[in-house]
């Protein structure tokens, strides 16, 4: 072999070896995070959003397995064990992207109603930017001593939450103008709320409850662990148990009375446990439900009905009903109908 021959391989050795070198710091540094691994209508899903959504769908998956398999989700090699052809890692990967995508059609819908003003909104680069600042913003209006509503500072799952819920308001209230989809007549309305007078305008006569909440955020517990001690509450609660509330963390019990002077003023002020208290009978627990950020059971002690509020009465509250029920159907219809494609990267996503 010659001196310049040799001299060329080593050399074309270098460049491949630094070419493997930047690809992998390439992925080491920020910007690979954002690695497009999925698209729907045009709006780029990156890793770094679809392995956050993982982390929050990761116990729903445990769960899944546990009941479905009797899978022991403590071995290592759990998530890439098969079970019936597929394993929980694909499961869950394809889980969490089911989530994705019902945020970014409603992103989209978002842009296409001027919520957002582009796709660069509704990146997650974007998201992670104004988390950062909403907690620099917070963390200064603390220290100077000013009024801070909700959590001194958001974790990057709450204020996941937070974006979406203020996300579902605008698109409700845009999609329920006149002549758009989510809009009603008073004939669709008035039909609705006969389906529903049963179970939510009901008039309580007298009731007493009990209201069972376990915080989250500020309470130092984290949403996931919030909801876990939920349902070991609950579950103690059905079960009879002698002192169900022992052990468990952040816990408040709440004795309730409505009657006919306290139920109207109820129905606005919480109206998530006051639509609770309608659908229970004496002796009754409700499922677990989310009120602001807490866990919440509520037992009946004793409830007398006394007949039902009128259409006229409820007729805001009807139409604001009838639109929530409606909105999600809608996102789905789109969701389902949308241009969606996966990158071969999607494959192997893991967390």
């Amino acid at each position: 072999m010659t001196k310049r021959i040799r001299n060329g391989l080593i050399a074309a050795g270098a460049l491949v070896l630094a070419a493997g070198v930047a690809a992998a710091v390439w992925l080491c540094l920020p910007a690979g995070r954002y690695q497009t691994v999925a698209r729907i209508s045009g709006l780029d899903i990156c890793r770094q959003e679809l392995e956050d959504q993982m982390r929050r769908d990761r116990a729903t998956i445990i769960n899944e397995f546990q009941s479905a398999y009797g899978a022991d989700t403590g071995n290592e090699k759990f998530w890439q064990t098969e079970y019936d052809g597929r394993t929980p890692m694909d499961a869950l990967r394809d889980t969490a992207m089911q989530h994705v995508r019902l945020y970014k059609m409603q992103q989209q819908l978002a842009i296409d109603y001027g919520i957002l003003q582009d796709a660069s909104d509704a990146s997650y680069e974007a998201f992670e930017q104004a988390l950062e600042l909403e907690n620099q913003n917070r963390a200064e209006q603390i220290q100077a001593g000013e009024a801070v509503y909700g959590a001194a500072e958001f974790t990057t799952d709450t204020y996941y939450d937070y974006r979406l819920s203020n996300l579902q308001i605008a698109l409700r209230q845009k999609l329920s103008e006149p002549g758009q989809p989510l809009d009603a007549d008073e004939a669709t309305l008035r039909a609705f709320y006969e389906q529903k007078k049963q179970t939510d305008y009901k008039k309580i006569q007298n009731a007493r409850l009990r209201l069972y909440t376990i915080s989250f955020d500020d309470s130092g517990l984290t949403e996931q662990q919030a909801g876990e001690q939920a349902g070991r509450l609950h579950a103690l609660l059905l079960a009879g148990a002698d002192n169900p509330a022992q052990g468990i963390g952040s816990l408040t019990v709440t004795e309730l009375t409505l009657n006919e002077h306290t139920a109207a003023g109820a129905s606005k002020t919480d109206p998530i446990v006051y639509t609770q208290a309608l659908q229970l009978q004496t002796g009754e627990y409700s499922e677990i439900f989310q009120n602001r950020a807490a866990f919440c059971i509520l037992y009946c002690e004793t409830v007398e009905a006394g007949g039902y509020q009128s259409y006229d009465e409820v007729a805001d509250a009807v139409r604001s009903l009838y639109i929530r029920e409606q909105y999600p159907a809608y996102i789905e219809k789109l969701n389902n109908s949308a241009d969606f494609s996966t990158l071969p990267v999607y494959e192997r996503v893991s967390i």
